[in-house]
């Protein structure tokens, strides 16, 4: 049976068709139009807010950036941690003295999981369905009810190499409604770790003939990726971060 299609209350990222330097690029949420943006991250242990001005001439002036280190109370609940979470989040908005109304948010991995699967080869309405099945181990909310985005990278010996964005629809909506709350339009919404690819990929970090390895360490999980000739070859989440790191070597000390 196919799953009827949700309407959000904001614009999500589609994938883009092309190459995959071009979809993380996109996926950075930047807009070309001349006028200010607001990129919002929202990490484990802090929250971080950046402000630019796009120039009519494609430039752009950075404004302003903010920083608030956070800390949640112990016990909560998956669902009460995300109400205080974003509750912190208003209250660091409406004391910012942002211009822009538009907000390009960064999340982490509890709502938004990219994931790199091989599958065989299939037909195209065949791929979302079988999407589900591969990453259903793999990330941390119920995958029946996930948004799907994806983009094929590479096919070789009849099977695909996907890149997969699933996403917590009922917590996409919950975040963009406490964004509005604030006062802000949600523009767009993408993971933190592709955000952190669009900007390499950007600036040229990754070039064609690059193989590397990024990881990229938060308070309580780190994401590694292997790129290689411009492409996603490999994505892992590792539920270890600066929070472990920091414990550990305060029992040492």
């Amino acid at each position: 049976m196919k799953r009827p299609e949700l309407k959000l209350p904001f614009e999500t990222l589609p994938f883009d068709k092309g190459k995959t330097v071009a979809f993380l690029k996109f996926a950075f949420g930047i807009t070309e139009k001349p006028g200010p943006f607001a990129a919002l991250e929202v990490g484990t242990h802090s929250l971080k807010l950046v402000e630019v001005m796009v120039t009519p001439e494609g430039e752009r002036d950075l404004w302003g950036y903010w920083v608030k280190e956070i800390s949640l109370k112990v016990g909560f609940t998956d669902e009460e941690r995300q109400k205080e979470l974003q509750a912190k989040v208003k209250a660091f908005l409406k004391s910012s003295n942002v211009s822009s109304q538009k907000i390009h948010l960064g999340l982490s991995g509890d709502i938004l999981a990219v994931r790199s699967v091989v599958v065989p080869e299939m037909p195209k309405d065949e791929l979302p369905q079988a999407l589900r099945w591969a990453i259903r181990t793999q990330i941390p909310f119920d995958v029946e009810t996930a948004s799907l985005s994806f983009e094929v990278v590479d096919s070789f010996e009849k099977k695909k190499s996907v890149l997969v964005m699933a996403s917590s629809e009922k917590l996409l909506t919950a975040w963009a409604t406490a964004i509005q709350e604030a006062g802000f339009r949600v523009a767009s919404i993408t993971s933190s770790s592709l955000a952190l690819l669009g900007w390499m990929a950007e600036e040229r970090v990754l070039s064609s003939a690059d193989a590397l390895a990024l990881v990229e360490m938060g308070g309580s999980r780190a994401s590694l990726f292997i790129v290689a000739g411009g492409k996603v070859k490999f994505i892992r989440d590792l539920e270890i971060g600066g929070g472990n790191i920091t414990h550990s070597l305060t029992q040492a000390l």
